[in-house]
C-alpha cells in the first residue's frame, strides 16, 4: 500500500522534467488533443510535439479501471482502484500541463439516461452472444470495437480466452459504449484539428482512436522506436492499426531507388540478429546470444509449436483463425493428440509470470503433449533439425524460414505480403500444411524476399 502511495507522489526525475519545461505560447484557436498515456517517454516525446504544434493543447486521461463484476458488487474493491487511478492522474495531470496542456477530458459526467441506454444495449449485445466470434463482430454507432472489447478482457482480467457467460463482459460491453457515447459527444462540441496517441488497441486506445476518425479529425500515433527514434503514422479509417502497413510492404518496396541494395542491407541486417545483435528491443533475452547456447538439448522433433504470451492483444492484425491464443493453442493439441504428430510447445521467453499457470492446466489437460523449456534458445532449437515451425503471427516466423525451415501461420503477421510465410485463410486449410508439411517450398528468391521483409518491417521509415 505504501508503495502504491509513493506512486502518486512526483519523484524527482519528474520534479526535475517540470522545472525546465517553459511557457508555451499558442497561435490558433483551435485544439490539439494528447492522450495523457502514464508513460514518461511517451510524454517526453510529446514535448517535442507541443513545441511544433500551434493550437492549443488539451489532454484525455484513458480510463482504465476495470474490476471484475462481483468486486463492482462489493463496492469497497472497485473504490480503492478508482481511488489509485484518481491519484495517479493527479500526479500526470501536473506532468503533462508543465508541457503544455491547458484542459484534461476524462471518460465520467454522462448524461444520466445515456449511461443507463448503454447499460441496457450492453446487455441486449451480452444476451445475443452465443460464442466468442460474436464478440468480434460488436459495433456501436458503426465503430466496430469487438476486437478492443476482448482485447482489454484479457489484458485486465489476465484471463487467458473471454468466458461469455460471465457477467465481466458486460462491464466492458458497457465501458465500451460509454467511450463512444463521450468521445463522440465531444467531437462535436469543440473544434479538434489533431489527436495523438501511442497506440490504437484496447478501449482505452482504440477507441478514441476510431471515433474521432468517424469525425474527420487528423490521428496521429506517435512513439518511439526501439533505436530511439521518433515514429509517426497518420491513422485512417481504413488503417487504424499502430502497426505499419506490412500488406503494402512489395508494392512500397518496388518504388524504391537502388532496390536491390536495400533488400541487400535488409538481409544483412537480419543476418545480424543471429550473430547475437539484439535488434528487438522488447525482448527480455536474446534468444541469439553467444552466451545462449545451450547444448543439453538433444530432443529430436519434426516441429515446434512458439507460443504466445496469452495476454498480449491477439488483435493487432487484421485477421486471424482463432479468437484467441487460448483457442489457438487447445486447437493444435487436440490435432497433435489425435495424429500422434512429432511435435513440441516452446512458451513465449517473454510471457508474463500468470502465463505458466495456463500451462499447467494444459500440462494437466494433455499429458502427453511434449514441451521445450522456455530457457532452450531458438538458435539451438533451429539447428536441432525440425523441419517446420507453428506461430500465429510471431517474429519467429521470418526467423524460421531465413534457417530454411518451413514456417506456418494462421493469421496476418508484418510477412504476409512475401511468400516464405504458408499462411492458412482456413482451419481445414491449417489442418492440411501441418499434416503436409514435407509438401510445402520455400520460395527460390527466399533471401532476396527475407531482405525485402526485414528492410520494410525495420529500417524504412514511413514518415
Amino acid at each position: 500500500m505504501i508503495d502504491k502511495i509513493k506512486v502518486w507522489c512526483l519523484s524527482s526525475k519528474e520534479k526535475t522534467f517540470i522545472k525546465n519545461q517553459k511557457n508555451r505560447d499558442f497561435a490558433k484557436k483551435s485544439i490539439s488533443i494528447f492522450q495523457c498515456a502514464q508513460d514518461f517517454d511517451y510524454l517526453d516525446l510529446l514535448t517535442d510535439v507541443a513545441k511544433l504544434d500551434k493550437n492549443q493543447i488539451h489532454g484525455i486521461h484513458p480510463r482504465i479501471l476495470y474490476t471484475n463484476f462481483y468486486w463492482r458488487i462489493l463496492l469497497i474493491p472497485y473504490f480503492l482502484k478508482w481511488v489509485n487511478h484518481f491519484f495517479l492522474r493527479k500526479k500526470w495531470k501536473k506532468l503533462y500541463s508543465s508541457i503544455g496542456v491547458s484542459k484534461f477530458y476524462y471518460v465520467n459526467g454522462l448524461n444520466g439516461w445515456v449511461y443507463v441506454l448503454n447499460l441496457i444495449r450492453s446487455i441486449k449485445a451480452f444476451s445475443q452472444i452465443k460464442n466468442k466470434s460474436d464478440i468480434l463482430s460488436l459495433t456501436q454507432k458503426t465503430i466496430k470495437c469487438g476486437d478492443l472489447i476482448y482485447d482489454s478482457y484479457l489484458r485486465f482480467e489476465k484471463k487467458p480466452t473471454v468466458s461469455i457467460y460471465g457477467l465481466t463482459l458486460i462491464s466492458y460491453i458497457h465501458d465500451c459504449f460509454n467511450q463512444i457515447s463521450y468521445y463522440d459527444n465531444l467531437s462535436q462540441k469543440i473544434k479538434i484539428d489533431n489527436f495523438y496517441c501511442p497506440y490504437s488497441t484496447y478501449i482505452s486506445h482504440g477507441i478514441p482512436v476510431r471515433v474521432f476518425l468517424k469525425n474527420n479529425i487528423n490521428v496521429q500515433m506517435i512513439r518511439y522506436t526501439g533505436t530511439g527514434e521518433i515514429k509517426t503514422k497518420i491513422l485512417s479509417l481504413e488503417d487504424c492499426l499502430h502497426l505499419n502497413p506490412y500488406w503494402k510492404f512489395k508494392e512500397i518496396l518496388n518504388t524504391q531507388k537502388s532496390k536491390e541494395e536495400l533488400i541487400l542491407k535488409g538481409y544483412n541486417h537480419f543476418k545480424q540478429r543471429f550473430d547475437g545483435f539484439a535488434d528487438l528491443s522488447y525482448m527480455k533475452e536474446n534468444q541469439y546470444a553467444f552466451n545462449n547456447s545451450d547444448t543439453t538439448f538433444t530432443e529430436s522433433f519434426e516441429g515446434v509449436v512458439f507460443l504466445h504470451d496469452f495476454f498480449d492483444s491477439p488483435h493487432v492484425y487484421r485477421e486471424m483463425l482463432f479468437e484467441d491464443f487460448y483457442e489457438w493453442l487447445d486447437w493444435l493439441m487436440k490435432l497433435t493428440i489425435k495424429h500422434s504428430l512429432n511435435i513440441a510447445f516452446k512458451p513465449h521467453p517473454n510471457q508474463l509470470p500468470e502465463n505458466q499457470k495456463i500451462i499447467d492446466s494444459f500440462k494437466l489437460k494433455y499429458p502427453n503433449i511434449k514441451w521445450i523449456d522456455k530457457s532452450i534458445s531458438n538458435k539451438i532449437i533451429f539447428s536441432s533439425g525440425i523441419k517446420y515451425g507453428l506461430s500465429v503471427y510471431g517474429t519467429v516466423l521470418p526467423e524460421l524460414a531465413f534457417h530454411g525451415i518451413k514456417p506456418i501461420s494462421c493469421g496476418d503477421n508484418p510477412a504476409s505480403d512475401f511468400d516464405f510465410v504458408f499462411q492458412a485463410k482456413t482451419k481445414s486449410e491449417y489442418e492440411y500444411l501441418i499434416l503436409n508439411h514435407f509438401n510445402l517450398n520455400l520460395p527460390e528468391d527466399l533471401a532476396n524476399q527475407l531482405g525485402g521483409y526485414y528492410y520494410m518491417n525495420y529500417l524504412y521509415k514511413f514518415n
